[in-house]
């Protein structure tokens, strides 16, 4: 949840996305590039530092962040662990 207690995000590992719920009529919104789309295979455990997203791929094991709207991988790669 943001600081404000207005947002909340969900890893959403069963469809490979990253989801932000607002508090206030609920309406959910996909974060970054979706799914497959993004190469995400089990996105997990989020941190927020109130402009950036942080949260693993426990499949990948790969840290990402999504960071004005704009997804990155921060740590980890095709060929090893993080």
């Amino acid at each position: 949840m943001d600081q404000a207690g207005t947002k909340v995000w969900v890893a959403d590992t069963g469809n490979a996305v990253i989801r932000q719920v607002l508090v206030a009529g609920g309406k959910v919104t996909t974060m970054g590039a979706a799914g497959a789309a993004a190469g995400l295979k089990a996105p997990h455990d989020i941190e927020t530092t109130g402009t950036e997203l942080f949260f693993s791929d426990i499949t990948l094991s790969r840290i990402y962040t999504i960071s004005g709207g704009k997804l990155s991988v921060l740590a980890g790669s095709t060929t090893g662990y993080a």
